[in-house]
């Protein structure tokens, strides 16, 4: 049997959800297979930090997510916990959220788009050339041949698209030792041992967090030590022991729901993309869980992606813009492999690394290095380098993600809902003219079929008067003046004028 999908995306986690409503946003067909026979139970992420926020709210989805939240108001590098008061506003919005409830929404949301989830579909060969891919895909009913014009491996660290598109991870895993998993266990019953986290001189991290009605996220994490056997289960006296061994305290009560091995891996893919076989979120950067940059890289992977990928499948990208995709979130990954990998070393015994971690909190104390590491770390601060294609001359703005408050205020009112935040929750680009003025001239409706046009009061502290926002919410392109430029930047990112108008909601 055989069936055809414009793009199949491999993988039913953030990631490959996220890129299904994307692609399903800007008009295009997709299909994702799940190797799993169901939704997961257990929730290996429990918190998103402000760069994931930003980009579920640039879609709409903290509306539904909210309600599930709890604020976590810290931001630690390898447990050396930052000043908030001096961390601008913007980094701070980390909330807990289990990933299980996240996955939950994304496919309700797909499903409402039209994207079709196959559960226990599981890819064994890929085959691609110039016209498109074919896969093998053991399924309940036997084997069967899926062709599709691309195809998506979304199906994480250890996810069977990249080994089999025969794209090389490059990084290293670590001698570590990991258990995490959700403890019905009270405050009192706790003991002596500590709420939230903590470093261990010895080397490791302790993370205890409440995430329902006493109910406990516990993770034990002890550098340079291995298990035994890292394919078996964990046991009960197993995890209690690695308690015992980094704590010192006893974990003498509570019933675990779940629990699980970690590991300690940061490695990348060496290309994103290998002809119609693209990579995202863990299977094409492999992040050991800090900060909640994971799962932020993941979502932020899908908002890059998809409109350009749909670009592709509907024949306007312009040249290059496909291989964007790599350039622009193979550097982002890049970044957070090193300030992790620079996390987990400061994470070994202090007699190896006490002095460093020393020096590191005496420079906290200093307002820029607190701004610093929680851009860094929460991921708000991510611009991408510009391409050689497009005007010469680049405003400051150009590839960053600015604050929402850029685009909230519209013609009608600073309601979130309308103007250029409506846009973008469908996932459109957006001409911004800043001053305000109605009977300002608007070249941009040439490209109407994939940009809106929204004028906004001016903005303060931003001194641009025409900006050009891409759907996934970083600018393009801005300028001061006249907005001389703009039919270039627009034919750079959004390919030739069309004037057809989307049908995409």
């Amino acid at each position: 049997m055989m069936m055809y999908s414009p793009v199949v995306i491999v993988g039913a986690g953030p990631a490959g959800l996220m890129l299904g409503c994307e692609l399903a946003l800007a008009g295009v067909t997709a299909t994702i297979l799940e190797r799993r026979p169901a939704p997961r139970t257990d929730s290996p992420g429990a918190a998103v930090n402000a760069g994931a926020v930003e980009a579920l709210e640039l879609r709409g989805l903290m509306d539904r997510l909210r309600h599930l939240t709890f604020p976590l108001p810290m931001i630690h590098f390898s447990l050396l916990f930052l000043e908030m008061e001096k961390v601008d506003e913007r980094a701070k919005g980390t909330l807990l959220l289990q990933q299980t409830q996240l996955e939950r929404v994304l496919e309700e949301r797909a499903t409402e788009l039209g994207v079709k989830i196959l559960r226990d579909h599981e890819v064994t060969r890929i085959d691609q050339d110039d016209d498109g891919v074919t896969a093998l895909v053991r399924t309940p009913g036997g084997i069967e041949r899926i062709e599709c014009g691309y195809l998506v491996g979304a199906d994480g660290a250890d996810g069977a698209v990249r080994r089999l598109a025969g794209i090389p991870l490059t990084g290293a895993e670590i001698a570590f030792y990991g258990i995490t998993g959700d403890l019905e266990i009270s405050m009192e019953e706790l003991g002596p041992l500590p709420l939230g986290a903590a470093y261990y001189p010895a080397g490791g991290q302790w993370m205890c967090a409440p995430i329902g009605p006493d109910v406990m996220r516990v993770t034990t994490a002890e550098f340079d030590i291995e298990p035994a056997d890292p394919t078996a289960d964990v046991t009960v006296e197993e995890f209690r022991m690695a308690v015992r061994r980094l704590t010192g305290a006893e974990l003498t009560a509570g019933k675990p729901r779940w629990l699980s091995r970690t590991d300690c891996r940061i490695a990348q893919a060496e290309a994103y993309r290998r002809g119609r076989v693209l990579l995202a979120g863990d299977a094409a950067c492999v992040i050991y869980p800090v900060n909640g940059q994971a799962l932020a890289n993941a979502l932020h992977d899908a908002l890059n992606l998809g409109w350009k990928l749909a670009a592709q499948v509907q024949g306007w990208a312009p040249p290059g813009l496909l291989d964007s995709y790599h350039d622009e979130r193979h550097a982002v990954g890049r970044r957070a492999c090193d300030n992790v990998r620079a996390q987990v070393t400061l994470s070994r015994g202090h007699e190896e690394v006490g002095a460093v971690r020393d020096l590191l909190g005496q420079l906290m104390r200093f307002d820029e290095v607190n701004r610093y590491l929680a851009g860094m770390l929460s991921g708000v601060d991510t611009a991408y380098e510009p391409s050689g294609a497009g005007p010469a001359e680049r405003h400051p703005l150009t590839g960053t993600r600015p604050s929402p408050d850029l685009w909230v205020a519209s013609d009608d009112g600073d309601s979130p809902a309308a103007g250029a935040a409506e846009s973008l929750r469908q996932g459109r680009g957006v001409v911004l003219y800043l001053d305000g003025d109605p009977d300002r001239p608007g070249p941009a409706a040439a490209w109407s079929s994939r940009v809106d046009q929204v004028r906004v009061s001016r903005v303060p502290g931003v001194d641009a008067d025409v900006v050009l926002l891409r759907p996934d919410g970083h600018v393009a392109w801005a300028c001061r003046g006249d907005g001389a430029g703009l039919n270039e930047a627009l034919s750079t990112w959004f390919g030739a004028p069309s004037t057809e108008k989307s049908g995409a909601s």
